[in-house]
């Protein structure tokens, strides 16, 4: 009967070891992909608001301006080209444009 219950507790400790271990492995592939995640996000939205930017209709220093601000600040740079830089264009390319002519008399 001893020896029984030491067998036993021996089984669960081997249990035990092993679970532990499998654990740490799947902790380590749970820290690689964070890891991957949080380089691979931010990159990809910079190349999408890269992209964006070269496709919108801004000047060249507008352009020139906003895409080192993108890459160079990875996080500061695309949240404010999000919330100034496409509704300044938004809102510039929809305002009516005044001519410097005075309208010609009929």
């Amino acid at each position: 009967m001893l020896r029984l219950l030491k067998m036993l507790a021996a089984a669960k400790r081997a249990r035990l070891i092993a679970h532990t271990s499998e654990q740490g492995e799947k902790g380590a592939i749970g820290e690689n992909l964070l890891a991957v995640l949080i380089f691979l996000i931010p990159l990809l939205g910079q190349i999408v608001l890269s992209i964006d930017i070269l496709r919108e209709k801004l000047s060249i220093g507008e352009r020139f301006l906003w895409l080192p601000a993108v890459w160079l600040f990875p996080v500061l740079g695309p949240l404010l080209y999000l919330l100034l830089g496409q509704r300044l264009s938004r809102y510039l390319a929809r305002r009516p444009r005044r001519s410097l002519l005075p309208p010609a008399a009929l």
